[in-house]
């Protein structure tokens, strides 16, 4: 029900002169303290400030989203920021019914916007080119194109650079969890054959994106490690167990596996066609079923899971 996607952050500079081994550069990732004059730890205080009482509608309206802050906190020394990111989405009218009864509730008009909260969480290290974020999802749903967009639609004009966010799960996750072991396989919009879509429409599958979740046969078994299921580049003979994996995305939109390493799972995107390891960290068992965590339980949760990747921004 929760988890964490972890993102590099930085911001190249296309007219940031740099020495390398003695030839001057033009263009390179600015530091982050310093993207021509400006603080981007401070820009994204200001941006938080300007939009934390009232919710705000998007840069691009054509999404039809709404957004705002609430209970951040910023912790100057240490540049880390981190609270609620609330975020919903209106425009289309739906009926709201009671789930037991099937009653209908209310009416979800035009200009009415159901509301999600998400946690997020940013390190910026002075003196360094490279940031963190960690963003909260929340049922699969994620927060990252709204936060993301707007925040480079606000500093943008400030700064004549523009932050980007990259997954940061690549060379981390293949060298920390190349021997964790899978333990499910998730399908995402399974595109069911015709001929067995009466079977297993019984069974409960609806057309609408629906997601089939495999778990190994025996009790305690597994789909094999990370370093089997990923290959980096495309080669002759890749394992058997790469083949079924990339088989298997001929029938869906995308595979997620959940890998178990030492008690903790995480959550990768892999298969034919996918460039790098995409990375999500499930949350802890006291937090996954838990459908209104705290903010201090995802703080908590969140600084641990920073730690993991503390090496990828240190100056």
């Amino acid at each position: 029900m929760h988890s964490i996607s972890p993102y590099l952050v930085k911001v190249y500079n296309p007219t940031l002169e740099i020495d390398v081994a003695g030839k001057k550069k033009i263009g390179a990732n600015s530091q982050l303290n310093d993207i021509n004059g400006k603080d981007l730890f401070d820009l994204i205080k200001k941006f938080i400030t300007s939009h934390n009482s009232k919710f705000e509608k998007v840069a691009d309206q054509s999404r039809k989203k709404v957004y705002k802050f609430l209970n951040v906190t910023a912790l100057n020394k240490e540049r880390i920021i981190y609270g609620w990111f609330l975020e919903g989405e209106y425009g289309l009218e739906k009926e709201i019914i009671d789930i037991n009864s099937s009653d209908v509730e209310f009416t979800r008009r035009l200009d009415n916007a159901e509301i999600t909260k998400h946690f997020f969480y940013i390190n910026l290290p002075l003196s360094s080119r490279y940031g963190l974020a960690l963003l909260h999802n929340f049922n699969g749903h994620g927060m990252k194109t709204t936060f993301h967009d707007e925040i480079i639609a606000f500093t943008r004009p400030k700064i004549s650079c523009v932050i980007t966010m990259t997954p940061l799960s690549d060379e981390t996750s293949l060298k920390n969890w190349s021997k964790a072991v899978a333990k499910e396989i998730k399908l995402n919009k399974f595109k069911v054959q015709d001929d067995i879509t009466d079977t297993i429409t019984d069974l409960g599958y609806e057309e609408a994106p629906a997601t089939l979740t495999l778990k190994p046969p025996v009790r305690g078994g597994n789909f094999g490690t990370l370093s089997e299921l990923f290959s980096r580049k495309k080669i002759d003979n890749p394992q058997k167990k790469l083949k079924a994996v990339e088989v298997l995305t001929e029938h869906c939109k995308e595979v997620k596996t959940v890998f178990e390493l030492n008690g903790k799972r995480r959550t990768f995107k892999i298969g034919n066609g996918v460039a790098n390891v995409l990375c999500e960290i499930e949350a802890p068992e006291k937090l996954l079923e838990n459908p209104t965590p705290t903010l201090e339980e995802l703080k908590e949760w969140a600084f641990e899971v920073a730690e993991e990747f503390s090496s990828e921004i240190t100056p």
